[in-house]
């Protein structure tokens, strides 16, 4: 609720033209005008407006929509190319989305439906004369600036409760709201994928695309839900009361109408969805709350609605990642991290000729985790490529001036820092490695990756000498002709085949295919997950070059190979 004397005083020195041909609602909503302001101008239709416009300056323009000579949206239209900066507020017994769009695309600062709420009025104007009066204060601090530093800064911070950008009540003024000891209802309203926007078009473009939305967010506004922008691409709606069902009435509709509506900016279209969440309750942080829930919705899609559930695990999983993080930077710093060895059998020579380096972490109580429990949180803590180092340092230590041969896994993520060539480099002259004992394992889904830096990359270590394996080979959607340009030297069929190839007839015709495609392109086929003689003894039959697995050897912590 705003303070009218408050506002009596903000408006004190505020300039009003105000434009209505009905002369009971003009005579009505002068005396209302009065109440507040010092300085207005009445004029009866839209041609009277542009006259008095053109001959004078107004910090707000208000207008009916519908009168003779001149409509409202036309005399706004033209007004508006003459000061893109003008405020103008709609004043119409229309509720019409033609009119709403209309009215945002000349960019109209607030639209008030007839008869008037006059609450809502006093809310509006509250925000529009704060900021004009900011603008002005700004403008004398400028002109004035010694004198008034020490005199205005508390003045204007106070008064600095709106976002620069958008107009609308701001993080700071949200905050505020909050804080307050009632229910309250919040709806978080979060562009996706807004980065690529700014990636895309560039900053400038995108804030033209940020002041669009909130222009549309405020035909959403009512004497209930307060609109906020907190950041970037990030929105509120507000109510000092519990209304859950209003609140998801409102985020269907603006769901709703950016599935159904694209934004025209620069002549370029637009189109955008909102991860929207709903929380509710007094004494609750339901940023925090509504945030978490949209962080939950977005790991498995987006613009969608959800409410916030307190039962949910996310929060659980949150706090644990976060822990986890901080464990594993323990591990990675104290040198906890170690290498294990699983053995390679060549088939048709009977042999162990090879090894796979495993990744293992030991605690401090000695217990060894395994990659699931730790790979996710090194992920999330951008530690990947360091801890693939430490990988590779201690497995060719272990080898060092040994006829070995070893296979180390490489993720996504450290080709995309593209470390792997010179680290490689300096890692073979210090232990004194051949190339080609080395075997790059690489996953499917990062050979048909169309990064042109990742095939670069490949490419440059095999003809190093590195030999290259394909990892899971047909768990994604396998790009055969990706693979002849990498001329890999191995294909590791997914072991979610081989285990079943003794029991499911599907399974064994996917692997007969890979291998008869792999052993025409020269490629070598090893079959992982080989837990039993049977097993064994199928992909002997089939021709398959190696196997791994636990028949053939489970992974062991080896000094010496």
């Amino acid at each position: 609720m705003v303070n009218l004397k408050e506002l009596k005083n903000l408006g004190k020195d505020i300039s009003i033209l105000y434009v209505e041909d009905n002369d009971t609602l003009r005579e009505a909503f002068s005396q209302y005008l009065y109440r507040i302001f010092n300085h207005i101008t009445i004029c009866t239709n839209g041609l009277e407006g542009l006259s008095a416009y053109k001959k004078d300056t107004f910090d707000i323009i208000i207008t009916d929509i519908n009168m003779p000579f001149c409509t409202g949206l036309e005399m706004s239209r033209k007004i508006k190319e003459m000061d893109e900066y003008q405020h103008i507020i709609i004043v119409s017994a229309y509720n019409e989305i033609e009119n709403y769009v209309e009215a945002i695309n000349i960019g109209i600062e607030g639209y008030i439906l007839k008869p008037v709420e006059y609450n809502q009025v006093n809310l509006l104007f509250y925000k529009i004369v704060t900021q004009i009066n900011s603008y002005k204060l700004n403008e004398k601090y400028k002109n004035n600036l010694e004198n008034l530093v020490d005199e205005k800064t508390k003045e204007i911070k106070k008064q600095y409760i709106t976002d620069e950008l958008t107009g609308l009540y701001n993080r700071t003024c949200l905050d505020k709201e909050l804080l307050s000891n009632n229910t309250k209802t919040l709806i978080l309203l979060n562009i996706d994928n807004f980065n690529m926007l700014n990636n895309s078009y560039g900053f400038a473009f995108t804030d033209n695309i940020l002041i669009k939305v909130s222009n549309i967010l405020k035909a959403f506004e009512s004497k209930k839900f307060i609109l906020y922008r907190l950041q970037a691409d990030v929105f509120a709606l507000l109510s000092q009361e519990e209304c859950l069902e209003d609140s998801k009435i409102i985020a269907e509709k603006i769901k709703h109408y950016f599935n159904n509506n694209s934004l025209l900016v620069q002549n370029i279209k637009i189109n955008l969805t909102f991860s929207i969440a709903i929380d509710y309750g007094v004494n609750k942080d339901l940023l925090k709350t509504a945030n978490l829930t949209i962080q939950e919705l977005r790991e498995f899609d987006k613009n969608k609605i959800g409410i916030y559930n307190e039962d949910s695990k996310f929060e659980e999983k949150q706090k644990n990642n976060l822990q986890n993080i901080n464990k594993i930077r323990d591990y990675l710093n104290n040198d906890q991290v170690t290498v294990f060895f699983q053995a390679i059998k060549d088939i048709k020579k009977n042999k162990i000729t090879k090894y796979e380096a495993l990744a293992r972490i030991y605690t401090e109580d000695n217990e060894i985790i395994m990659p699931f429990e730790f790979l996710e949180p090194i992920k999330l803590a951008g530690l990947m490529a360091q801890f693939t180092k430490k990988i590779i340092d201690k497995a060719f230590q272990t080898i060092t001036n040994k006829d070995v041969i070893i296979s180390i896994n490489i993720t996504e993520q450290d080709l995309k820092e593209n470390y792997l060539i010179e680290y490689l480099k300096q890692k073979v002259d210090e232990y004194k490695i051949d190339e080609t004992q080395i075997i790059l394992e690489i996953l499917e889904s990062i050979s048909i990756n169309n990064d042109d830096l990742i095939l670069e990359q490949l490419v440059s270590l095999k003809e190093m000498g590195f030999k290259l394996a394909i990892d899971d080979f047909g768990s994604e959607n396998s790009n055969f002709s990706r693979l002849l340009k990498l001329k890999v030297d191995y294909i590791k069929i997914d072991g979610s085949f081989i285990k079943e190839i003794d029991t499911n007839k599907s399974s064994l015709e996917i692997v007969k295919s890979i291998l008869t495609f792999s052993h025409n392109l020269g490629y070598k086929v090893i079959a992982e997950y080989v837990c039993n003689e049977k097993i064994y003894n199928i992909v002997k039959d089939l021709g398959i070059d190696l196997a791994q697995g636990y028949h053939i050897g489970k992974p062991q912590k080896i000094r010496k190979l």
